[in-house]
């Protein structure tokens, strides 16, 4: 008899064990997918090449860039940049209204849009990138980024850090989800001609770098660059 109830006891810590890691694994399915870069043209350049800006890239005032993106997946996905003199912009999404385009799946996605490049200025240092990817929406970082666009000069620096102090918390909270992301290269042909790049030539270009990411809920990247 005894037995038996030992039997049975086992059978049933088998079965929660085996239900457990089901969940887990249900859990870690890949619901983040996207292709992105950020691809800069150097003024000291003949200006034929986008070069892909990484972490502890080097550039200088007077280089440009531009931003590419597509979604593969229904999630929500945010790009801030941190300039040398601390202010704050939110390069992606284009705005948190209802039926907002920004997140519409195979969409791709120019920043600025068309001919348009963003430009390093004369404020050296260091300059930042802040990449967030989650299947929820992060509505405090939004609602922080609202108030910080809305307020006076005298009130952004004190909401820059707030905002900057939940981006951290963000990425904190989500750490162990982290080790699910996977980023590799896609690798596409095509070449880039004669400068000045045609707006045709210099979205090829930034395909040409892009990385595809994958992850599980949430998603992280921080890129450092060294303006001088």
């Amino acid at each position: 008899m005894n037995n038996v109830k030992l039997i049975n006891f086992i059978f049933v810590i088998l079965f929660f064990a085996l239900s457990t890691l089901t969940y887990i694994s249900d859990s870690y399915a890949e619901n983040i997918a996207f292709q992105w870069a950020i691809g800069a043209v150097k003024s000291d350049s003949d200006g034929k090449e986008i070069i892909p800006i990484t972490d502890n890239s080097v550039l200088r005032t007077g280089d440009r860039f531009k931003i590419y993106f597509e979604l593969q997946e229904q999630f929500y996905l945010y790009l801030f940049y941190r300039s040398s003199t601390d202010e704050i912009m939110m390069l992606f999404p284009f705005g948190f209204e209802a039926g907002d385009s920004s997140f519409q799946i195979t969409q791709k996605h120019f920043i600025p849009p068309d001919e348009n490049w963003y430009q390093f200025d004369e404020n050296v240092g260091t300059e930042r990138f802040y990449l967030l990817a989650s299947i929820r929406r992060l509505e405090k970082i939004e609602t922080l980024y609202k108030k910080y666009m809305n307020s006076s000069s005298t009130r952004k620096k004190a909401l820059a850090k707030k905002i900057m102090a939940e981006i951290r918390n963000t990425i904190k909270r989500h750490k162990p989800l982290l080790v699910a992301k996977a980023e590799r290269p896609v690798t596409i042909g095509g070449t880039l001609r004669s400068p000045p790049l045609t707006t045709a030539e210099a979205k090829s270009g930034l395909v040409s770098i892009a990385q595809t990411v994958s992850a599980s809920d949430f998603y992280s990247r921080i890129i450092v660059v060294e303006h001088k």
